[in-house]
């Protein structure tokens, strides 16, 4: 072997010592080096993820609180019996004929619910099916007073025709209307007695309707209706800025304009609200709002502002009244020898339902004015 064998046997022998000890040293420390560090890579990633899993979890904490304050209590028998109740007295306050009415409760649904480990369903699903037959108006009133109420409830699918045969009692205006609504109960949910809770807003509107006078029947009447679940105090899921929801039923697409026939059917008096009672230190003032041709009224218990009147498209008198008395959040008037109140908030046409007996306008102190009648 000469010496130019001998270099190049020498080179291939480096080649190879050096090429072993790259693949031994990559084999025994660069691989698992590098395995290890991928893990601790892996590792970190998985901490971070839990990390804002946890912060995710904390920061949705205040609505979910908020969703088992709104759910149905935790009882379910309980809940869909009271909701069950609940959606009868809703369609009966929006005037759907009573003979018409029906409620159905669906079995209990927990298998569409995601689940949480070792807890169950996240909710429990209550549905129902609907039916009654009334007016484009009651059907406007019956949801406006749905979503007005704070429940985890919604309205699922709902259908209206014009009814196929004819009742005995039946209105010329009334519609066949069909809902499905659910409702849902939140794992946690507080088992309470009633079925909505009642929040510190709502206690305070109660506490100001008793705290204010009268404080009899009426006062307690008053309370009742805004504790109610359709009662008037809580946003729902109303629009915001607030809607004219009555105004939707002016154009009704199933039966077209009111035939002259029905006209005295239409009573303006369901577009007048109490929207606001002001005082400037020398005497409350009121506001009438009509929503149907956007007129404000204005109100005042002294002689030359006391009178106003109510009419119709064709400016027939409708309401001709007085008024006797205004409080923080009441308006006594007075139309022929009957004496009636109205609550912010409320219609003409609910507070004229019913008039105040002898002996509450005498516990009140009121003394009706002479109608013009009497006075000649």
């Amino acid at each position: 072997m000469n010496t130019r064998e001998r270099t190049l046997a020498t080179i291939v022998l480096a080649l190879v010592i050096l090429g072993g000890g790259y693949f031994m040293v990559s084999q025994l420390l660069l691989a698992p080096l590098q395995a290890r560090a991928e893990n601790l890579a892996a590792l970190r990633k998985e901490v971070q993820n839990k990390r804002d899993r946890i912060s995710q979890i904390k920061a949705a904490r205040p609505q979910l609180d908020r969703w088992k304050h709104i759910s149905l209590p935790a009882d379910s028998d309980m809940a869909r019996r009271e909701y069950e109740k609940y959606l009868t007295e809703l369609l009966r306050q929006a005037d759907f004929s009573p003979g018409t009415l029906s409620v159905s409760p669906r079995p209990v649904d927990t298998k569409s619910s995601p689940t949480l480990p070792g807890k169950g369903p996240v909710y429990t699903k209550l549905a129902f099916n609907v039916q009654g037959r009334g007016s484009l108006e009651s059907l406007v009133k019956m949801m406006e007073h749905f979503y007005r109420t704070n429940l985890l409830q919604q309205i699922k699918t709902f259908t209206v025709q014009r009814p196929a045969t004819t009742r005995t009692g039946q209105k010329p205006r009334d519609l066949d209307i069909s809902l499905t609504v659910e409702a849902l109960i939140v794992n946690g949910a507080e088992n309470r007695a009633s079925l909505q809770a009642m929040d510190r807003r709502l206690v305070m509107a109660v506490v100001d309707v008793l705290g204010t006078k009268p404080r009899g029947i009426g006062g307690l009447a008053a309370a009742a209706i805004l504790a109610s679940p359709y009662g008037p105090v809580g946003a729902g899921n109303l629009a915001q800025p607030p809607r004219d929801y009555p105004l939707l039923a002016a154009k009704n697409v199933f039966l077209g304009p009111l035939p002259n026939a029905y006209q005295e059917e239409f009573d303006p008096r369901q577009y007048i609200y109490l929207t606001d009672i002001t005082n400037n230190g020398r005497r409350p003032e009121a506001s009438l709002y009509d929503r149907s041709s956007n007129r404000k009224t204005r109100l005042i218990a002294s002689v030359a502002w006391e009178d106003f009147k109510i009419t119709d498209s064709q400016d027939q008198m409708l309401v001709q009244a007085k008024v006797l008395r205004i409080e923080d959040r009441d308006v006594y008037f007075q139309v022929g020898k009957k004496l009636y109140l109205m609550h912010v908030g409320q219609s003409l046409e609910d507070a004229m339902r019913k008039e105040l007996s002898d002996g509450q306008i005498k516990e009140l102190g009121i003394t009706l004015r002479a109608t013009e009648g009497e006075k000649k």
